[in-house]
């Protein structure tokens, strides 16, 4: 029963860590778009930054909520 409770925080664990890296790799592709785009004025570019920024944030608050609620029980 202890090897399952292992098994399955260091589940949760890999798959948080790849849902992290997953959305960093995202991150980096939207500003990577936005900076190649040179028509793009530089106000716009910088609200798509914190529109990622916030949007990556939530995702990573409401990611930590889900491994708390899993790493209680």
């Amino acid at each position: 029963m202890l090897l399952l409770k292992v098994l399955l925080v260091v589940l949760i664990t890999a798959l948080f860590a790849a849902l992290l890296v997953l959305l960093l790799i995202v991150l980096l592709a939207l500003l990577l778009r936005s900076s190649a785009n040179g028509t793009q004025s530089s106000y716009l570019a910088h609200s798509r930054w914190i529109l990622s920024v916030t949007e990556l944030r939530n995702a990573i608050r409401s990611s930590t909520r889900l491994f708390g609620t899993f790493s209680t029980q």
